[in-house]
């Protein structure tokens, strides 16, 4: 349980920015839907990716 005002931030790449053998450790957009799901308040960033740009992402 947070307390008051606690944060839970997740991050991870997103699937369609992610090589085929990393695609494990990566979350789809229904991933990402069902782990915010229930939270007050949701903000998503996105940061650029380790190649060439591609953006990572912060959820939660």
């Amino acid at each position: 349980m947070l307390r008051d005002g606690g944060a839970l931030v997740v991050i991870t790449p997103v699937v369609e920015n992610t090589p085929e053998e990393r695609r494990g450790i990566a979350l789809d957009e229904d991933e990402i839907a069902l782990l915010a799901t229930g939270w007050q308040t949701v903000e998503r960033l996105f940061t650029p990716g380790p190649t060439k740009g591609d953006p990572g992402q912060l959820s939660i």
